[in-house]
């Protein structure tokens, strides 16, 4: 009577083990797909971010600055080519595999790269851009000094190269292009004056000169 009573205690603790192992391998595979679904939700994100930044308003304005306003025209040439390239790049990324460990795992690493590389290639562009609205920002600095130092004694009123030289060191583009305006206006309002002076003048002196 003890051999059946051994052999049938033997398969319940076959039976218990098959079924630990059982529930074993379930945990993992819920656990890897679930850090699929994260690394894909990080993923799209991440996708949406860059297609977000190449329909911004803050791109398209980079883009359309020109060579001939910014210190370094390679800036602009860098950028377009970049642009371009990115627009071309595909952006399809894979789903979720419903079964199987190890194909779960390997897109979960391809997802995590395409992540990576999606929050690269932001930074990327977005430090081209940056790279030309600085080179533009040089490139003002540079011509509204030269307007503030070929200025001086040419102006109605020396307030207006004071603001300028103000509006310089701020190095605020609309700041600096109202004060550049406003000491091109007062050099005019000079040059107007002094030319109504001179032909007063000379009509003053042609008066005397002929009675």
């Amino acid at each position: 009577w003890m051999v059946p009573a051994i052999a049938a205690g033997c398969a319940v603790v076959l039976l218990s083990a098959g079924g630990g192992c059982l529930y074993w391998s379930h945990g993992r595979l819920a656990e890897a797909s679930g850090e699929c679904e994260a690394a894909y939700s990080k993923a799209a994100k991440e996708r949406g971010e860059l297609a977000g930044y190449l329909r911004s308003d803050a791109l398209k304005t980079a883009i359309t600055v020109k060579d001939s306003e910014v210190e370094d025209a390679k800036t602009v040439a860098v950028l377009a080519s970049t642009v371009k390239a990115v627009s071309n790049t595909k952006t399809d990324i894979p789903g979720c595999p419903a079964d199987g460990l190890k194909g779960i795992r390997a897109v979960t690493a391809q997802l995590d790269k395409a992540a990576a590389a999606y929050a690269k290639t932001v930074n990327e562009v977005r430090g081209k851009a940056d790279a030309v609205n600085a080179s533009k920002t040089d490139k003002t600095v540079a011509d509204a000094t030269k307007v503030l130092n070929d200025s001086k004694g040419r102006v109605e009123d020396d307030k207006v190269r004071t603001a300028l030289e103000n509006a310089i060191k701020s190095k605020d583009e609309k700041t600096i292009s109202d004060a550049v305006k406003a000491v091109n206006d007062s050099i005019k309002a000079k040059s107007d004056a002094d030319a109504k002076a001179g032909a007063e003048k000379e009509a003053q002196a042609a008066e005397n000169g002929s009675s």
